[in-house]
Formats: C-alpha cells, sequence, structure tokens
C-alpha cells in the first residue's frame, strides 16, 4: 500500500537547487556579499546621480524641463531608499571588512541570497521605468540646444 505523505523526485529537485543557491551565496568571492557590495555601490552612485539632477540649476535650461526632472527624480529615489532600508539589516555581515560571527555571517548571507535578489531585479525594472523619462527630457533639451547652435551659427 503506497504511502500519503513524503517526498517526490520535484520535491527533491527543489530542495537541491535551493541547496545550491545558498551554497554559491555562501562564497566568499562572486557570493552574496560581493553581490551585497556590489548593489550598494551602484545604489549610493545612483543616488547621487539623482540627487544631483534635483539641484539643476533653472537658469540652463527651460524651467519647466528642470522641474520634471526634479520631480521625475525624486520619484526614482524612493524605492532606492527603501530597498536601502531594507538591505542594511544585512550591511553588519556582508560589507567589506564585516567583523560578523562565522555562524552569523553564514546566516545573513543565506538570507540574502534566498530574499533579496527578487527585490533587486524588481528594483531594477522600476528604476529603468522611472529614469527612462528622465533620459528623454535630458536628451531633448540637448537636442533643442544643439539646434540652437547650430541655427545661430548658420545665420552668420
Amino acid at each position: 500500500m503506497p504511502v500519503g505523505f513524503g517526498f517526490s523526485a520535484g520535491d527533491i529537485a527543489i530542495a537541491i537547487g535551493l541547496l545550491s543557491k545558498v551554497y554559491k551565496g555562501l562564497k566568499e568571492t562572486g557570493g552574496s556579499a560581493s553581490e551585497y557590495q556590489d548593489v550598494s555601490e551602484f545604489l549610493r552612485g545612483l543616488i547621487l546621480t539623482l540627487q544631483h539632477l534635483q539641484r539643476l540649476q533653472v537658469d540652463c535650461c527651460d524651467p519647466s524641463l528642470v522641474k520634471a526632472i526634479q520631480a521625475l527624480s525624486e520619484a526614482a529615489l524612493k524605492p532606492i531608499f527603501e530597498l536601502l532600508e531594507e538591505i542594511k539589516e544585512y550591511d553588519s555581515s556582508l560589507r567589506a571588512g564585516a567583523a560578523a560571527g562565522q555562524f552569523r555571517s553564514s546566516f545573513k548571507k543565506g538570507q540574502w541570497t534566498l530574499r533579496v535578489p527578487k527585490k533587486i531585479e524588481k528594483l531594477k525594472a522600476d528604476i529603468t521605468v522611472k529614469l527612462k523619462p528622465i533620459q528623454l527630457l535630458m536628451e531633448s533639451e540637448s537636442l533643442y540646444v544643439y539646434f540652437n547652435r547650430i541655427s545661430s551659427c548658420l545665420s552668420l
């Protein structure tokens, strides 16, 4: 008589995949600590760039364009700050030169590997959507300035 509970081949395959994923995350080079450091550095750079865009000078271009870029930059910063706040708990274990104990560090690396990559992918998609209008506005202003310079040179 067959048993109504137990592990199927699919369950075992999922468990092996999960263990493999956690093992890769525990590696010192290319593992979750490296990924954490890369993500943190990239997000901080992106924050600085967006904050710079928020401080654009109104006298350099169309004021409505500047206001639009400032508003879009502010909207793009919100999900970045939210993710940074969320991943702050991993800092003591995953940052460069972290002094966390081996067990705690391994636990945090495993947590990172299982929880955070999906959040990072979602943020990438959200940020891409939010940065595209900023890019288009800045390109349109660059083209406008370029064509004005050409037309002024041609009229000389």
